[in-house]
């Protein structure tokens, strides 16, 4: 059990942990691999990728509370992997019902699924020209940094779009009506693009719903 999704013998943030991402938010067949295999992979099809993560889906609750979600287990994946550590690698990043609640018992926990039991190092996370084209590309959508670090999980979105420190059916509505837009129109609301993609669509409802149910 490993998270070196693609068998290159790497856990990498711009193959394995975007693959991470993507399954869970149900991308499924070509769009699940899309510019998210290494050179080295050999793991390479849809049909491979899906299949082993089907088998590791269980062991991706990181704090084992069940579930694997988009706003706890893979946000501590993305960190992990960024070499954050301490507090800092779990802050606002635990199920309200987890079994590892500590910085140290997750750190323990994701240094078990590195290949051969090593945890996250520099060379793991070195970019090749596809990754820093990632990057150039999220950067080059608005200009922002921030977006990126959206996108990568470093910094949240909160679907607490009116601050009382709840998800509920009054964020929901929000939420509602800004749904279908895009960057530039009108009615678009950047609080609501919870991916920063620049359109409000399935894929930040998904995030949205995630976040709906883990407060609830």
């Amino acid at each position: 059990t490993s998270l070196d999704i693609d068998g290159d013998g790497q856990v990498r943030l711009f193959s394995d942990v975007i693959l991470i991402k993507l399954y869970v938010l149900l991308f499924r067949q070509e769009t699940l691999i899309r510019g998210s295999i290494s050179q080295d992979a050999t793991r390479t099809t849809h049909e491979e990728i899906t299949a082993y993560l089907d088998s590791l889906e269980p062991a991706l609750d990181i704090d084992g509370d069940g579930q694997v979600r988009l706003f706890t287990d893979v946000i501590l994946i993305i960190r992990h992997v960024l070499l954050f550590r301490q507090e800092t690698l779990i802050s606002g990043s635990i199920g309200s019902k987890a079994m590892r609640t500590t910085h140290q018992a997750i750190d323990a926990y994701l240094r078990s699924l590195y290949p051969g039991g090593s945890p996250a190092s520099k060379a793991a996370i070195s970019m090749d020209a596809a990754e820093t084209a990632y990057i150039l590309r999220a950067l080059a959508a608005d200009g922002d940094p921030t977006s990126l670090l959206f996108a990568l999980g470093v910094l949240l979105p909160t679907s607490d779009f009116d601050g009382d420190g709840q998800v509920t059916f009054a964020d929901f509505l929000t939420f509602a009506g800004k749904f279908g837009t895009r960057r530039g129109e009108e009615r678009y609301d950047a609080r609501c693009d919870l991916n920063g993609d620049g359109e409000i669509g399935f894929d930040d409802f998904l995030i949205f719903a995630d976040s709906f149910d883990s407060a609830n």
